[in-house]
């Protein structure tokens, strides 16, 4: 619901600050460089494969993802619903239905489908075939995971696939004919209680030709096909997906700790997302045929060389910005066995690791299907260096073609990292794919960085591969790409620039000279105007062998040039000056005028795209519009800015220009002034009605305000059009801090140097930094040495103080066995320092347990403000990383987390505010699944979801985390409409970026509040204060004491009273509270002003808007997928929303019926749906069982899962021991079972 306020929207009801409300800044001034991490864009592509091979798919976002053996392995082991489809681009059912299957999937909002090609090269491997050596790998595959997968006679061989086993059993599968679309759930049950992992299926598909009719797509055939479709997705309530990052982690770290127990892991959640993305092999051979820039990394996790690297690949390449590097393994099965238990469980090597098996590594001479290997590098391949190709005794993989001539190829060893460009040619013009590589065989163990060689630096090999990495990653493109030439600043001086060289590898020269200059920084710098060629320069992969000087260097040629211009230097000219607009002296409108113009002036209509160069004195013969007049550029000289010029309608006039407002001299703000007037202008205040006449000069003693000001009607003219000025509020000016001190850190760590005589009213920031933060009283602690900028930070009225600049000086060893005590940085005397305690260590969280949460909780430390109502808290990343550590304690016990920081704060506190370490906050994000709950004593709480703590920790803002809650108030206007009502502002920053919302999570949010007078608890309300000034009604309750309300952003929020009677509700009816409770939310209205018909029956429209509105989900306007008869009415985009969250599918033939009478176990289905897509099904299993209602066999099937859910959380309860599941809702019974669940 939204309400609005005439004739002001409700922004300006709100005094948006309490007595002091802080603004959030960056985090700390820097106490240490870090490592850069690259912000600029990278070349390399990313690949869309189904788009490549499946040209009818025709849909840059689609739902699929390929899947190979191992992928496909891991989603048959992992938990919840799944989408796959079995099929290849080689065969045309596939090329035909996949595009339909996309259309109905999304439909279903189903975010993924999984691709499995049993052809494994997406060409010749097909283990779904019998005469395959490699069928055994399809067999296991169904008769491990798809047990009910039944779709031919066993005994029928054209249907099934079987191979033999060593004890001489034949081994037999049902045959998957492609395309196989299905559901799959691995802890599914059928009716009997049995596995049925394959939850639906569609087994038919249709070629090209059969969905057409004379040669033109018959859309009837079509819709038949996709009703089969939706029949196979309707099984299911909601799709899960497969994490690639934690899934890629989890199988390195499964394979390394199962060889090597007991030693440190690979991959922790510290590590967050990964770039790798696995590919198939036909993936990888569209991608290297493909043009584009790409990153390949060869390995695989059973690879103890690959586990080696895997992590260090992953952490520079998102230091460059590289976000995709393509992972294939040269096991077609990662060496996977599905035939051997917990085949990946990586177990160890004497235990039989099913991650050893090679019976698909294409890597070897001879294999069946080493051609797949020895073609991919000699066709694409084509410049491979490797540690064999260069050894005295080269090796190689090769197989006989049918020729029975023997074919090689190069044979590289895993992990083979390299970067890629099919068109690539070097600098003497010949292919050179391959830009760059890293073929070093290291070992988890001895690439640490602290490990300790003999005859080796410590931690060698860990700086040789981070050496090779930034050598590799410094070209990622065949040609420079993003290259801009600057021009000289003045004719005489040579200081033109190419810019867009940093972090890459270049060199460069004029055209005209022979040898190329290295590139360094972030331009290449001191340019005469000119031609150059810039290219990347020759630089070295590198492969061992490695001996303690490094690794071995293998050269690559420069690449070819790419030339840019460096434009010779052009004066810039003032944009044109004392142009007017005349309006036409006719109604024909026709010969408007400019006047004030030269012959060295251009001109066009502000809508055209060429300029008309000026003849004379005034350009004549215009119609009325805006015109751009500007300079013509001419030799030496561009062409100046432009000034727009309004030429108006005959009789109009046009808006006034040269008009500045500027601000009131005292905090009275009486005497503001408008300058650049004259007596032909009028102006008013915006808001009022009527104008008064200006006077010449200035306008004198303005209050601030924006002011409509132009030009009065005079005769043959009418008013002309408002420009609106500006009279800024007074500020003050406040005197720059003095008493401050700076003292010296006590150690050579240099970290705790500090600032003495600072107050809350303070901001400062290291001088080499941007942003400020706010000081603490007494004194600013945990400093570096350096220059500190020091002001009163800018309050209401006042602006910041100017800086007061104070010395932090570096640590001085004591000389002489005594210790001379702190130096100072300033001229002030040296003050005695005050010792203070030794700091002792961080008490341990305080755990207790709620259920199945257990809550972990910290206390920040907090300063108040009495004067001002202000308490700041700051809590360290040490004890944040406590929290998490009880975190991750819990959820490997198969709970849940909640981590409290409490703020203490006072009787007078209005605002508070917690900052938490961004590294810190970071590593809740990434390390654990825990809510988030911010406890300001007597002031509120916010309690953060995991989904809104990661959208938070994922701020391109690199500040420190600032959560705010700060008591304000309305104004007497406000007050006026809504009454005297608590309002709270608010907001979460990164840095000095506002996070205003949460990507999908929520913050609860909890307030203290005591009934008034004649209060009920029903008709108390939340509103949010939107974008538009409005006021929509926020999901939210009073409850004992306090009002709680969720929200998916940050805003200001009121708690309102708004009671609704209606004249059939009587106060003790049963349904009484409920309809109270929802009219007061404008969830439901009466039937007319008075009455609310509660034994009136409900359509199922009806319902559909009843229940988007009681959660939040906003009708989808112009929907173009909606049912075929949504109609035009009030329910049509709750429809359209209903259908595309998969809260219904509607009856069959895309209809809803929405005007038919729903009944109950239509609504407790469409509820149940609505709250699996909210993730809000009731935890609670305590209600009595579906088969304990008498009528329990009356409910259709589409409804049981539903209806079991719900009476299991006690959500709903039947009557008289039953359900009555056809019976026809009435209006009491859909609110009391709405108001069940809003007011838990």
């Amino acid at each position: 619901m939204t309400i609005k306020f005439k004739p002001k929207k409700i922004v300006s009801l709100l005094l948006a600050a309490s007595l002091a409300v802080l603004p959030l800044q960056a985090g700390r001034a820097a106490a240490a460089a870090e490592t850069t991490v690259s912000t600029a864009a990278t070349p390399l592509s990313t690949f869309d494969y189904f788009s490549k091979v499946y040209p009818k798919l025709n849909d840059p976002n689609h739902v699929y993802k390929t899947a190979t053996y191992e992928d496909i392995v891991h989603l048959f082991e992992s938990q919840g619903t799944y989408a796959v489809l079995v099929g290849g681009a080689w065969d045309e059912n596939t090329q035909a239905d996949i595009g339909f299957i996309n259309e109905v999937a999304k439909d279903y909002g189903i975010s993924t489908i999984y691709n499995f090609d049993t052809k494994l090269d997406g060409d010749t491997l097909q283990i779904a075939d019998t005469n395959n050596k490699f069928a055994y790998k399809y067999v296991d595959l169904v008769n491990k995971y798809l047990t009910n997968l039944n779709i031919y006679d066993k005994n029928d061989p054209a249907h099934n696939v079987s191979y033999t086993a060593k004890d001489g059993s034949t081994v037999t599968a049902n045959k998957i004919e492609a395309p196989f679309l299905f559901v799959y759930n691995k802890d599914n049950k059928d009716a009997l209680g049995n596995s049925a992992p394959i939850v639906s299926s569609l087994k038919d598909s249709k070629s090209w030709s059969q969905f057409l009719t004379n040669e033109t797509l018959d859309q009837t055939k079509v819709d038949a096909y996709k009703a089969d479709v939706r029949s196979v997705f309707a099984k299911a309530v909601k799709y899960d997906t497969i994490n690639e990052s934690e899934y890629i982690k989890a199988a390195f770290n499964k394979n390394y700790e199962g060889e090597n127990p007991g030693k440190p892991t690979i991959f922790t959640q510290a590590d967050g997302d990964l770039v790798y993305e696995h590919v198939t092999y036909h993936q990888l051979k569209e991608i290297l045929s493909s043009d584009g820039n790409y990153a390949i990394l060869f390995g695989g996790s059973w690879c103890p060389n690959t586990q080696a690297v895997i992590k260090y690949i992953n952490e520079q390449a998102k230091k460059k910005n590289i976000n995709k590097i393509y992972l294939w393994d040269t096991k077609l099965d990662s060496g996977v066995t599905v035939g051997v238990p917990n085949n990946n469980s990586g177990n160890s090597i004497k235990d039989g690791n099913p991650h050893t098996n090679d019976e698909l590594q294409v890597r070897t001479t001879d294999h069946p299907y080493a051609k797949l290997y020895v073609d991919l590098v000699k066709e694409y391949l084509t410049n491979i260096k490797t540690q064999n190709n260069t050894a005295e005794k080269p090796t190689t993989i090769s197989y006989l073609d049918q020729n029975n001539t023997r074919i090689f190829g190069d044979r590289l060893q895993v992990p083979y990292l390299f970067t890629y460009n099919k068109t690539n040619k070097d600098d003497s013009g010949q292919p050179a794919p391959i830009l760059g590589h890293i073929e070093l065989m290291y070992s988890w163990t001895n690439i640490q960085p602290d490990f300790v060689s003999n005859g080796y630096a410590d931690g060698a090999r860990y700086n040789f591969y981070l050496n090779a990495l930034d050598k590799l990653f410094s070209r990622l493109e065949a040609t420079p790409t993003e290259l801009t030439a600057v021009a000289p600043t003045s004719a005489t001086v040579n200081d033109g620039q190419i810019t867009g060289v940093l972090n890459k590898s270049l060199e460069y020269k004029r055209a005209d000279e022979p040898d190329y200059k290295p590139v360094s920084g972030e331009a290449i710098t001191g340019l005469a105007p000119g031609t150059y060629q810039v290219r990347y320069a020759a630089k070295f992969g590198y492969q061992g062998p490695t001996v303690p000087a490094g690794a071995s260097a293998i050269p690559y040629k420069p690449g070819q040039a790419t030339e840019i211009v460096v434009p010779v230097f052009t004066h810039q000219q003032a944009a044109p000056t004392g142009l007017i607009g005349v309006a036409p002296t006719t109604p024909a409108n026709d010969d408007g005028q400019i006047t004030g113009t030269n012959s060295a002036l251009e001109y066009r209509p502000a809508a055209a795209a060429d300029y008309i160069p000026v003849n004379g004195e005034a350009i004549t013969g215009l119609v009325p519009g805006f015109y751009d007049v500007r300079y013509a550029a001419k030799e030496g000289y561009s062409a100046s800015p432009v000034t727009r010029v309004e030429v108006p309608a005959y009789g109009e006039q046009a808006a006034p220009t040269g008009l500045a407002g500027i601000a009131p001299t005292s905090p009275a703000n009486n005497d503001g002034r408008i300058t650049g007037t004259t007596p032909a202008l009028e102006y008013k205040l915006a808001g009022v009605t009527d104008y008064v006449y200006a006077t010449d000069v200035e306008i004198t003693g303005l209050v601030p305000g924006t002011y409509n000001v132009r030009f009065a009607a005079k005769e043959g003219f009418k008013a002309g059009r408002a420009a609106d000025v500006i009279v800024p509020a007074y500020t003050a000016e406040q005197a720059a801090p003095t008493g401050l001190t700076g003292i010296a850190p006590t150690s050579s760590a240099n970290n705790d140097g500090r600032i003495t005589g600072t107050t809350p009213a303070l901001e400062y920031k290291l001088s080499t930094v941007t942003n400020y933060v706010y000081a603490t009283d007494v004194e600013i602690t945990g400093l570096v040495p350096g220059t500190y900028n020091v002001r009163y930070a800018a309050k209401e009225g006042y602006k910041e103080s100017p800086v007061t600049d104070v010395v932090v000086p570096e640590y001085k060893a004591p000389t002489g066995g005594t210790d001379p005590g702190p130096s100072t940085g300033s001229n002030s005397p040296a003050p005695t320092p005050v010792s203070s305690p030794a700091p002792t260590a961080s008490a341990a969280p305080v755990t207790s347990a709620q259920g199945n949460t257990i809550i972990a909780s910290k206390t920040a430390v907090a300063t108040t403000d009495e004067s001002t109502g202000v308490t700041t808290a700051s809590i360290t990343a040490a004890d944040v990383a406590e929290l998490v550590e009880s975190a991750k304690k819990a959820e490997a016990e198969g709970k849940t987390a909640l981590l409290e920081i409490k703020v203490e704060t006072t009787a007078k506190t209005q605002t508070a505010e917690l900052t938490i370490p961004r590294s810190a906050f970071n590593a809740v994000a990434s390390g654990t699944k825990a809510q988030v709950k911010i406890n300001y004593a007597n002031v509120g709480t916010i309690t953060l979801d995991a989904k809104a703590i990661a959208n938070i920790s994922g701020a391109k803002d690199e500040g420190d985390i600032h959560i705010r809650i700060a008591k304000v108030s309305l104004t007497d206007e406000g007050k006026e409409v809504l009454g005297d009502r608590p309002v709270y502002d608010l907001t979460v920053k990164a840095g000095d970026l506002t996070v205003s919302s949460f990507g999908g999570g929520k913050a609860q949010i909890s307030v203290p509040y005591k009934l008034q007078a004649g209060e009920e608890p029903n008709s108390i309300i939340i509103y949010h204060i939107n974008e538009s000034g409005s006021l929509d009604n926020v999901r939210g309750k009073y409850a004992a004491g306090t009002v709680d309300f969720v929200t998916t952003h940050f805003s200001q929020y009121i708690v309102a009273y708004n009671k609704v009677d209606f004249a059939d509700v009587a106060a003790n009816a049963w349904y009484s509270d409920a309809v109270g409770f929802l009219a007061a939310r404008s969830i439901t209205s009466g039937t007319d002003d008075t009455h609310y018909s509660p034994n009136a029956s409900v359509t199922r429209g009806q319902f559909t808007v009843l229940l988007l509105k009681a959660y939040g989900i906003d009708a989808d306007e112009n929907a173009a997928n909606n049912f075929a008869d949504a109609g035009n009415t009030y329910y049509t985009g709750y429809l359209a929303a209903a259908k595309r969250l998969g809260i219904t599918t509607g009856v069959g033939d895309n209809q809803f019926k929405p005007d038919s009478k729903i009944t109950r176990q239509e609504l407790f289905t469409l509820l149940y749906r609505s709250l699996d897509v909210l993730g809000e099904l009731p935890a609670s299993k305590n209600g009595p069982a579906l088969s304990s209602y008498s009528d329990a066999g009356q409910i259709a099937d589409y409804a049981k899962e539903a209806l079991q859910a719900l009476t299991a959380s006690g959500v709903i309860a039947g009557n008289n021991g039953k359900l009555n599941p056809a019976s026809v809702s009435t209006r009491a019974e859909v609110a009391q079972v709405l108001f069940n669940l809003l007011s838990k």
